[in-house]
């Protein structure tokens, strides 16, 4: 792989590139900009208030996006040893939710991973590594099982729709603590596709998308307030002629692509719209991925991008 292009940082969170081999000199702006030697604990402090916001009733997203190998499962997941943001905001989340007395909350999981343009329910029996063969009862589920497919309906007048997932009797498992939360996540990340290229051992072959639902109600409330948080791990952009994928791997490797060029549209979307009317188009229709990991619906969105 050829050499990366030192990027030059400022106190005031902008990043300075260089330019390279005839390409053009560009400035990002970033909220937050870490270096390198960023602990797991640096990125989680950053993570914290959006983790806490569906307590709330308020929708956040946060997701690591990069080139292929740059370490964005790691951020995200991490180990038990040095666990990363997915793996910390399971038990905050519970111990957010005691210090909150008397209110009650149900949690719900789904955890998917868009595969080749298709979702497919991590949480599935029959996606656990290692087993031999599925029970009968789960054949037949299987039999009667429906391609994951993502939906839209209509919330108040004048925001946009809000977004679910239907196809499968995994989707929203219900969680009742932190450890079981815990168990479904490892569950999940075990039956997620992975392949090997010339760029990374271990890469990730789809985008996985992790939700949790949180269904909130005061002692003297006469409804419920609904949040939700979703934790992303993005497969990698890739050089198909540095990764040497071919085959079934060039597939998924164009499939990951044109995904993140879709979300790209998204996210330069919201950037520009800023504070037009709720009318203003979004082109989140362009990726099921796009779609499903850009909240809408509901209470105000807040969001954060983890980038390694």
């Amino acid at each position: 792989p050829q050499p990366r292009t030192p990027v030059g940082r400022t106190p005031s969170g902008t990043a300075h590139a260089p330019a390279a081999d005839g390409s053009v000199a560009r400035t990002y702006g970033f909220d937050r900009v870490l270096p390198p030697t960023a602990s797991q604990e640096d990125v989680w402090q950053l993570c914290v208030p959006f983790v806490e916001a569906p307590l709330e009733g308020f929708n956040a997203c946060i997701f690591a996006y990069g080139q292929t190998g740059s370490g964005k499962t790691h951020t995200m997941l991490g180990t038990p040893e040095d666990p990363g943001v997915i793996r910390r905001a399971c038990e905050r989340l519970f111990g957010a939710m005691r210090a909150r007395g008397e209110t009650k909350f149900q949690l719900s999981l789904t955890y998917v991973e868009l595969y080749n343009n298709e979702f497919k329910d991590l949480l599935a029996p029959e996606h656990q590594p290692g087993r031999k063969r599925a029970l009968p009862i789960e054949l037949e589920a299987v039999r009667k099982r429906r391609p994951i497919a993502i939906h839209e309906f209509p919330t108040a007048p004048g925001m946009p729709p809000s977004v679910f997932l239907s196809g499968s009797e995994t989707l929203n498992t219900p969680v009742r603590s932190a450890e079981e939360l815990l168990e479904l996540v490892a569950f999940g990340a075990a039956a997620r596709t992975v392949g090997a290229t010339k760029l990374n051992a271990s890469s990730s072959r789809s985008h996985a998308v992790l939700t949790v639902q949180v269904e909130a109600r005061d002692p003297d409330a006469s409804r419920a307030r609904v949040g939700k948080l979703h934790l992303v791990d993005l497969a990698g952009s890739e050089n198909l002629t540095l990764s040497g994928a071919d085959g079934g791997t060039r597939v998924e490797a164009q499939a990951i692509n044109s995904s993140l060029s879709a979300l790209c549209d998204v996210l330069a979307a919201l950037s520009k719209r800023g504070f037009e009317p709720a009318g203003s188009l979004t082109p989140v229709r362009g990726s099921g991925g796009a779609s499903c990991a850009t909240p809408r619906g509901g209470r105000p969105v807040t969001g954060v991008t983890a980038i390694p």
